[in-house]
């Protein structure tokens, strides 16, 4: 009896929350802006039954944490590091191919 119940549960659970792909978007912009408490709400229901967004959002608070902590400084930034005249030809030219 108790197991029929469990998997009702689950069902109704399956058919009333969002799909993964909709859950791990709105985790990420929750790193950005605060959701909704229904967005919150349903969140949370979700991860009753999936191991895999509950990890996911783990996984990116730990990434989040890390680079608060420890944030690079701005011209350490990954990439090739341009000269301030290239920097200037190149926004002239964006600028003329803009009229």
């Amino acid at each position: 009896m108790a197991k029929g119940i469990k998997l009702r549960i689950i069902e109704w659970l399956i058919r009333n929350t969002p799909p993964c792909k909709e859950v791990t978007e709105m985790v990420s912009r929750s790193f950005e802006q605060p959701l909704p408490l229904a967005r919150r709400i349903q969140i949370r229901m979700h991860y009753w039954i999936c191991a895999w967004c509950r990890r996911y959002e783990q996984q990116l608070k730990l990434l989040h944490d890390a680079l608060h902590k420890h944030p690079l400084p701005d011209d350490s930034a990954p990439g090739p590091k341009l000269s301030d005249n290239a920097r200037e030809r190149m926004k002239q030219a964006l600028r003329e191919s803009g009229e």
